[in-house]
């Protein structure tokens, strides 16, 4: 293309300015707009370029994005005598950037689809009529218990949390402890407890039900 005007050809289907000739020729932001659209801008590290992004849907297989930068050459005089312009292939960074963003929906399909199943399930937890608590099935640590155990034993939440399941009854109960502790994976147990003691000091006999 050395010598020519043809500098269009690979890119383009007929005659047309290539960013370096807007450069040489100082072309008003309104023409380059003309041309490019908003597939450019103005270089922000070097005065006077042009930076532009576009896909060719004709180059190799499956078409290419190609990343355009044209800048001046100056004289000692400060002039524009001429320009140079490069191009970087960012098929495959686009490539990679589209998978990125493929997950990042379905991410977000799976958050809002896990958020749903969230609210569902502490509806149901918290409008069971039974009073439930949710229990580290080693430590026996509370973890979560819902509204129909703070009405029926007379606690705050925060006064649960991370408390021994144990601690609200009797402390001495080791039958208990081993039956739950022995309970296999996806086990369950009818127990009854006694003394269970809600806030004001009343002693409850409860009928439990022990799932793993």
């Amino acid at each position: 293309m050395v010598g020519t005007d043809r500098q269009w050809v690979p890119f383009r289907s007929s005659k047309r300015p290539i960013l370096a000739d807007m450069v040489v020729d100082q072309t008003s932001d309104e023409t380059v707009q003309k041309y490019y659209g908003n597939a450019w801008r103005k270089c922000k590290i070097i005065n006077g370029a042009y930076e532009a992004e576009e896909f060719f849907p004709h180059m190799g297989t499956d078409g290419k994005w190609i990343f355009f930068t044209a800048a001046p050459i100056k004289s000692p005089e400060g002039k524009i005598i001429g320009a140079i312009q490069t191009l970087r292939d960012r098929t495959e960074d686009k490539k990679v950037q589209a998978e990125i963003e493929l997950q990042d929906q379905e991410l977000a399909k799976l958050h809002e689809k896990y958020r749903k199943s969230e609210e569902k399930y502490r509806s149901l937890f918290n409008e069971n009529p039974n009073p439930i608590f949710i229990i580290d099935s080693m430590s026996f640590e509370i973890l979560d218990v819902n509204h129909r155990v703070l009405e029926h034993y007379g606690y705050d939440k925060s006064e649960l949390m991370g408390t021994s399941f144990l601690e609200i009854g009797e402390k001495s109960d080791d039958t208990l402890r081993q039956d739950m502790l022995n309970l296999p994976q996806g086990g369950s147990i009818l127990f009854t407890k006694n003394g269970i003691t809600g806030k004001a000091g009343r002693l409850f006999s409860s009928t439990l039900k022990w799932s793993r």
